[in-house]
């Protein structure tokens, strides 16, 4: 088996990279690098040519009498591709059942491998067809084509990003839970922001944190991180507009030097107090319904029917939300199935143990 370095992008990709030359001496074993366990137990469980697999799982035998041995270096702290790098400027004097012959990458640095000399080509090199490719998606192939346009890594993993959302949730904002209406809400970036507005007035979160949407830009930039110099950092343009994005929703808190007993790396819940008002007329933010730029609730009337009524809102915040007009105190709200009623329509009230 001749000693050739593949690659793995995870996405996730397997790239073949070698300085190995048709002199080289062939090896006995098949060396994997990845940084977990992921890779390792699929192929496990599903190469048909598994023979046996070490207890402590640091190698697997093959039909043939190949020995694949497994090196699992941790991500943390940029401990894999330190690791990996050093291991391939060390590739050529390798002896042969050392040398790497496949190793995995994630889309973020796949460039860095992708335009290296430790990858190969995986049509000229290592004879894969576009038969045996035409199951990929596109986009895995373009972010392991290289400047010279050689693909350079095959994907055995693929996790395309979506935006879940709960249908009750887009009704209340969007006045709308149809998914080709959503879709068209959130079509960009600045339909995406304009929502979130709208819904952060509402008492809701577009996203658990400013880095939920980080992979959405950092997997689509043009260009390394790292400069042909080798020595120039260059910051994607698109990593930019994830900057700027996030100063759309964070905040900067400073703490009084006399405060005690906070370590680096803690987190706190915080609450911010922008506005107060007082006498007024307050309802869960659940209550409240949006039809484009109009909020409306349904009140329950004696007789047991539902009451259209448009309200204007102020403040908000732990659940409840300030109307400002179109409601008196004492009104009772419907607040379960709101978004399915129509006014007059007959309704059911009900105690929390019921």
């Amino acid at each position: 088996m001749k000693k050739l370095v593949a690659l793995l992008l995870c996405l996730m990709m397997v790239v073949p990279a070698t300085l190995a030359s048709a002199e080289t001496t062939e090896g006995k074993v098949l060396n994997i690098w990845c940084w977990n366990d992921e890779f390792q137990s699929r192929f496990n469980a599903y190469y048909p040519e598994v023979k046996e697999i070490a207890e402590d799982k640091s190698t697997t035998t093959l039909n043939d009498g190949t020995i694949v041995k497994w090196t699992i270096n941790p991500n943390e702290g940029n401990n894999y591709q330190n690791k990996l790098d050093e291991a391939l400027r060390a590739q050529e004097s390798a002896a042969a059942d050392d040398k790497i012959d496949i190793f995995l990458i994630e889309a973020d640095y796949a460039l860095k491998y992708v335009d290296s000399p430790y990858t190969l080509d995986v049509k000229a090199d290592i004879g894969l067809t576009d038969e045996d490719l035409a199951g990929q998606y596109k986009y895995t192939q373009e972010i392991a084509t290289s400047a010279d346009d050689k693909l350079k890594a095959v994907t055995w993993q693929a996790t395309p990003g979506l935006f879940a959302y709960r249908r009750s949730i887009a009704k209340d904002v969007l006045g709308t839970e149809d998914p080709d209406a959503v879709q068209e809400a959130l079509a960009d970036w600045d339909k995406f922001n304009a929502v979130a507005e709208q819904a952060a007035a509402k008492g809701y979160y577009m996203l658990s944190g400013y880095d939920d949407a980080y992979r959405t830009f950092s997997n689509n930039v043009s260009a390394p991180w790292v400069a042909d110099d080798g020595e120039t950092v260059v910051v994607d343009a698109n990593l930019m507009k994830w900057v700027a994005q996030t100063k759309l929703y964070t905040v900067t808190v400073s703490v009084p030097s006399d405060v005690s007993g906070l370590l680096s790396g803690m987190f706190a819940d915080v609450t911010f107090h922008t506005d107060t008002a007082s006498g007024a007329i307050v309802v869960p933010t659940e209550s409240i319904l949006t039809s484009g730029s109009t909020q409306y609730v349904y009140v329950v009337q004696d007789d047991n029917t539902a009451k259209y009524i448009e309200v204007t809102t102020g403040l908000t915040g732990n659940g409840v939300t300030e109307v400002t007009s179109g409601l008196s105190a004492g009104q009772q709200l419907v607040t379960v199935g709101q978004s399915y009623l129509s006014d007059g329509a007959a309704v059911r009230v009900v105690s929390g143990e019921d």
